[in-house]
């Protein structure tokens, strides 16, 4: 019968103290060093330690007894923390190299700039180091910011970002997302969607899912099937989609071939989730809101009159020299894009407020606008300036950041108070929030203010509010229990909550809490009110807008211009995510991985 083999692993072989003053040799890790030869021996034995020596040192180390052979080990083994040291350092400078590489990549991928400006900052980083420190010139020579490198390490940074959500995205309790679609200057749509989870803590992260290139069409069933992969990508569970707000357009909320109304509501009931709050963006809706007022024939003469005026370079020289010596209150007049349709709010009060000073520019110039001698064209123009004034106010308080929803809700409410308040007060007469139909009525003195004309239009801006918004109308019962839990009346909140909420408002220490904490911070100490503690969850994740996307979409055009045109969606997709990610790459962990430099 054959005997098995023993195993080394089994005889608990330790390295013993005695060997080194014995043989020279020391443990380093799983192995025993040499320190006369660097040589190593894989097992702890000293049959086989002995017989090194004994074949190779012994003759030559024998005579080293006493002090002087400890002090010769003292110096062996300093020796070999030298060579350990050594190797350590230049392992920590080409860590280092890779780590600068990888800094550059995120700097360039997150202002920008063309993958092939690394080489460009490569050259002005080696003049510095000519000048001030010549010495180091070969280590910086070494970090890699070719283009090609500079494209790998945007790859990797986008990789890990996308690896860091999904992490985060596993612990989601709830989340909603916003979507918006536009083309890039190739003519392809691009597909943003943005998600807000919230895990059990309620910590809040609002990330990029993803952006999807779609270079067909963008059906309903199209972006349907892209946020589908999004979802899967990610791992999400469709039964915790809270919330789904987009733009308006047809493809995204149609009722039968919509993306939001027929597909992902009804996969969300199919995954027995609650059904989703379904937002129209605020903001879009507020700007067709301002559309309304049907006052075209003023802003067509001021874009004309302005475009008269900037368009030709001589025209435009000629006109603000004229203001410079006039001393006049602006030195130039606004260009108005009708894509940012706000814009013309600054178009007209400039237009309004050098309405002088232009008309004699145009005389000189053998033209004349008659009608900045028209009264009724002239209190249109004031009307217009007053009202896309409020209407610009509004849009920038829709437009801040991180706003919850009961926050939103609030401006929109106070806005719409705002206009009943301005009907009720231009039928008598009164111009007290008007400041530039005030300052016309003081010049025109003889004029009538057309006050039934200006109420008309108050209240088809009013009227068109609220139609817009009446999917958060609809929702307002909601919002106003998230708001403020100690107010609402119990009978009217849903029957899930109204046992909740009567233990909660007779407790006077939340009460408290209540008042001194924002809201995310106040729902998510509600331990012992599960019910409630979800409505926080789910009204915290909701987004009131899709401006987030639009600001995407602006970075999306500076990325690829006409110039970078040919930029992959997948490098276009990691710069996107880079300039506005929450998270931070893991950039050690990426040079560990990629522990060589680039060439």
């Amino acid at each position: 019968m054959s005997t098995k083999k023993r195993k080394v692993d089994s005889e608990c072989r330790v390295f013993q103290e005695k060997w080194t003053n014995m043989y020279f040799f020391v443990a380093q890790g799983e192995k025993c060093l040499c320190l006369i030869c660097k040589e190593s021996l894989s097992v702890f034995k000293e049959h086989n330690i002995k017989r090194h020596y004994d074949s190779k040192h012994k003759q030559t180390y024998n005579k080293y007894v006493g002090v002087c052979r400890e002090n010769k080990i003292t110096n062996l083994q300093s020796e070999i923390g030298g060579l350990t040291k050594l190797f350590n350092n230049a392992k920590n400078i080409n860590e280092s190299i890779v780590r600068a590489s990888y800094r550059v990549g995120h700097i360039i991928g997150k202002e920008v700039h063309p993958f092939s400006d690394g080489e460009f900052v490569k050259r002005c980083l080696m003049a510095v180091v000519e000048e001030v420190c010549p010495e180091k010139k070969s280590a910086f020579e070494s970090v890699s910011l070719s283009r090609m490198t500079m494209t790998r390490r945007i790859e990797d940074l986008g990789s890990d970002l996308m690896v860091q959500l999904k992490s985060k995205a596993s612990q989601f309790k709830m989340f909603s997302i916003a979507t918006d679609e536009s083309t890039d200057v190739t003519d392809i749509a691009q597909l943003l969607v943005f998600i807000r989870g919230i895990n059990n803590s309620f910590e809040v992260t609002e990330e990029l899912a993803a952006m999807k290139s779609i270079k067909t069409t963008t059906t309903g069933e199209d972006l349907f099937k892209e946020v589908s992969e999004i979802f899967d990508d990610l791992n999400l569970d469709w039964n915790k989609l809270t919330a789904i707000t987009t733009d308006g357009a047809p493809s995204m909320v149609g009722r039968h071939n919509g993306l939001v109304v027929a597909r992902l509501r009804k996969k969300v009931l199919e995954s027995n989730g609650s059904p989703p709050l379904d937002i129209h963006c605020i903001i879009h809706q507020q700007n067709l809101c301002g559309k309304i007022l049907n006052l075209d024939h003023v802003m067509k003469v001021v874009t004309k009159s302005v475009n008269l005026i900037r368009s030709y370079s001589t025209n435009h020289r000629i006109f603000k020299e004229f203001l410079l010596q006039i001393e006049a209150e602006y030195g130039d007049v606004v260009y108005h894009s009708e894509i940012r349709w706000l814009s013309r709010g600054r178009v007209l009060q400039r237009f309004f407020d050098l309405r002088y000073e232009i008309d004699i520019f145009f005389i000189e110039k053998s033209t004349q606008l008659h009608e900045l001698s028209n009264p009724v064209w002239l209190w249109d123009l004031a009307i217009l300036c007053d009202l896309t004034a409020y209407v610009n106010e509004l849009n920038l308080k829709l437009q801040c950041k991180d706003k919850l929803i009961s926050h939103v809700y609030a401006d929109l409410c106070a806005f719409q108070t705002k206009l009943k308040l301005f009907i009720q007060q231009t039928e008598k007469g009164q111009l007290t929030h008007f400041p530039t139909c005030t300052a016309l009525r003081k010049e025109r003195k003889n004029d009538h203010f057309p006050n039934e004309k200006i109420s008309k239009m108050l209240q088809l801006l009013s009227k068109s509010f609220e139609d817009r918004f009446a999917d958060f109308h609809r929702i307002k019962n909601e919002i106003r229990l998230f708001e403020n839990p100690f107010t609402v009346d119990v009978s009217t909140a849903p029957g899930d909550l109204q046992l909740e909420l009567i233990e909660l408002q007779c407790q006077t220490p939340l009460q408290d809490l209540f008042r001194e904490k924002s809201l995310p911070d106040f729902y998510a100490a509600l331990d012992s009110y599960p019910n409630l503690r979800n409505l926080g969850m789910k009204m915290t994740t909701a987004f009131a807008s899709t401006y987030i996307c639009e600001q995407t979409f602006s970075t999306l055009k500076r990325a690829k211009p006409a110039s970078r045109a040919r930029l992959s969606d997948d490098h276009l997709h990691s710069i996107l995510r880079m300039n506005v990610t929450q998270l931070e790459p893991n950039i050690k962990k990426l040079v560990s991985e990629k522990h060589q430099t680039s060439h």
